[in-house]
């Protein structure tokens, strides 16, 4: 039986020496070359070269961006009726809970959960609710929203302005197209609100 030390598994192997001093020689070669003033690389391109190059596309990154930033800072408002935003989360048992957040996360993914639990909320009282218990549920929620809106913690309407500051819908604007689409979703006819608001005055 041969021995083992004699097939060149131990001690020195010839074939990972030359390996070794061919990557050896490499590296020397890259540090001469990057010392004269080149790169390591096929195309050999000149270090001064490359730099001009990368600021080129930094400049050109930079006039995209503001380009495409506009002058107005955070996140843009989705509504300016602030009745939208969500202010305090909403205690739901775990079916509820687990319903609502595989729905919008699979199914209706084009809504928050604040905006699919309205959507159904508007469906319920759309189908289930006369038109004098719509409107009287209108009524108090409409009272509702005006005291969040001017109450001790105000939560002012945002008037929507472009972006030389001039006025395109007014807060009333804005709080009457809340009011609207309130009865709409909720198949309330506008003549049925009209009565309520002569009879209450």
């Amino acid at each position: 039986m041969a021995d083992i030390k004699d097939l060149g598994i131990f001690g020195s192997n010839k074939g990972l020496e030359k390996m070794r001093k061919d990557a050896d020689a490499k590296k020397r070669q890259a540090k001469i070359q990057e010392k004269r003033g080149y790169l390591p690389d096929k195309s050999e391109t000149p270090v001064h070269a490359s730099n001009e190059v990368k600021d080129k596309t930094e400049k050109t990154k930079q006039s995209r961006k503001k380009t495409t930033t506009k002058k107005t800072a955070g996140a843009p408002v989705r509504k300016f009726d602030r009745v939208y935003a969500v202010k305090t989360p909403i205690k739901l048992s775990p079916l509820l809970n687990a319903t609502s957040r595989i729905l919008v996360e699979k199914y209706a993914t084009d809504f928050s959960r604040d905006e699919l639990l309205r959507e159904a909320l508007n469906e319920y009282i759309r189908q289930n609710l006369s038109q004098e218990d719509k409107v009287d549920l209108f009524n108090s929620v409409k009272f509702e929203l005006d005291l969040f809106r001017h109450g001790k913690v105000a939560n002012e309407t945002v008037p929507e302005v472009d972006e030389d500051g001039t006025i395109l819908r007014s807060v009333e604007e804005i709080e009457n197209e809340t009011s609207e689409t309130l009865t709409k979703a909720w198949g309330i006819r506008k003549n049925e609100v009209a009565k309520k608001d002569t009879t209450s005055s």
